[in-house]
């Protein structure tokens, strides 16, 4: 076979090659200041994250970078065959009104769980003073010195207090307790500094109690033991001075028997309510533990929370919702 068979074989396999093989090919450069977004070339998914594309051939193909399923960029870029094409995707206010477009159900759920603080302060002003009299030392006019005649000398004194107000709510409606809060936020620490409070004051408490039962204890056994001699004597006596009712004098006999009788009336009472009475202790309120944050020290507790459920919820750090 001569050499002008070989180059005819050979053109011809080459005109039957596919002309893709000549094509001019080129590199796509991404670079994105947001995280975590799919890439696409022609609606052929790239890969996550992805910041270099090649062998792409030249021309003009659609790039689409998609965020949480939200398209944030989707544009026709141009390939070049000696110098790479980048794109710059910037994470500006645009994209982030897109991104929290698409995030209604996470923006309610946050604002049913925040947690927030309402603040009241009010300034009161008092004034005090006396008028002092030149005239008539130790005498102070009732009516102070207004007429700029007078030779009266007035002092006064100006006091300003500041009055705070103050509580916590969740979901912009809901008010809920200190005890709630700490539980809600998870804050350890704290519940833990009250379950010691708890049990130490429930131990105090508990102490007092049983102190308080024996003394009532003692209150019974004191009353039922005057109670009965007592009860006993008014008998007696009421029976004495009815039985001499005849032989001494009526009025001296009545006022016996009057005195006698109460006598024996307020000996049974008092047996009774001995002989009957329960030792009772005394009921403690423990709400009194749970109310120790400050407005600063539950204002920090708070706004991690917060910054923690905006995390959960794929919001950004700064967001929050219009009032």
């Amino acid at each position: 076979m001569n050499k002008i068979t070989q180059m005819a074989i050979v053109l011809a396999v080459l005109l039957t090659l596919p002309s893709t093989l000549f094509a001019q090919r080129g590199k796509l450069k991404i670079y994105s200041e947001i995280p975590n977004v799919q890439v696409y070339l022609d609606e052929i998914l790239q890969g996550v994250n992805v910041t270099n594309i090649y062998d792409i051939s030249v021309g003009n193909h659609y790039l689409k970078v998609l965020k949480d399923d939200v398209i944030i960029y989707g544009e026709l870029v141009e390939i070049n065959e000696n110098t790479p094409t980048t794109v710059l995707i910037k994470n500006n206010k645009e994209i982030q009104d897109k991104l929290l477009a698409a995030k209604f159900k996470e923006i309610q759920q946050y604002k049913a769980q925040k947690i927030d603080l309402l603040l009241e302060q009010r300034f009161i002003t008092t004034t005090s003073g006396n008028t002092s009299s030149e005239y008539y030392p130790g005498y102070y006019s009732i009516l102070g010195s207004k007429n700029p005649t007078s030779n009266a000398q007035v002092s006064t004194t100006s006091e300003t207090k500041t009055i705070t107000d103050w509580f916590i709510t969740q979901g912009g409606t809901k008010k809920i307790s200190q005890q709630e809060f700490a539980r809600i936020t998870n804050d350890t620490a704290t519940l833990n500094r009250w379950e010691k409070w708890r049990v130490e004051s429930r131990i105090q408490d508990s102490l007092a109690n049983i102190k308080q039962i024996k003394k009532s204890k003692s209150n019974k056994v004191v009353m039922t033991v005057i109670g009965i001699p007592l009860t006993y004597a008014g008998y007696k006596l009421f029976k004495t001075a009815h039985n001499n009712y005849e032989q001494s004098g009526k009025d001296l006999a009545i006022l016996g028997m009057i005195f006698s009788g109460e006598l024996a009336i307020g000996g049974s009472v008092l047996t009774l309510v001995g002989l009957t009475s329960k030792a009772k202790g005394v009921s403690y309120d423990y709400t009194r533990i749970y109310n120790s944050y400050s407005v600063e020290s539950a204002s920090v507790v708070a706004f991690q929370y917060n910054l923690n459920l905006k995390k959960s919820l794929g919001l950004p750090e700064d967001f929050e919702p219009k009032q």
